[in-house]
């Protein structure tokens, strides 16, 4: 499973921030080692423009199963639910305490998110 976190600055101390306008996505997978920056191929300068013909397959091929935002725009979920990809919304902090959380919280116990719903972080 790998999470993917957009945000505006290169690294681990960077705020969570929105898919479609920070530069940067942090794609982890479970283990500690396994982060990696790349720039954010899904970032647009109008948020009508956002695409899901361009999100859903480049998440779905990075393996990318959960998604936590800041704020994203009230479509995003649901399409990106409908592609498997479960969007928390509301993630405040660094990317390094949203993936601290998203580990020891999440994984540590059984969740089911609704592809069809925004999720809150909490």
């Amino acid at each position: 499973m790998k999470v993917a976190i957009p945000t505006m600055q290169s690294g681990m101390n960077g705020r969570v921030g929105s898919l479609e306008d920070c530069p940067y996505l942090v794609v982890s997978g479970l283990g500690m080692n396994d982060v990696d920056l790349v720039e954010n191929p899904l970032i647009v300068l109008e948020p009508q423009d956002f695409a899901r013909e361009t999100s859903e397959p480049w998440l779905i091929e990075e393996g990318v199963q959960v998604l936590l935002v800041a704020q994203c725009d009230r479509e995003a979920p649901l399409y990106l639910g409908r592609a498997g990809i479960q969007v928390i919304e509301g993630v405040q902090g660094t990317v390094q305490a949203a993936l601290k959380w998203f580990r020891e919280f999440c994984m540590s116990r059984t969740i089911v998110i609704s592809s069809n719903a925004r999720k809150t972080w909490r």
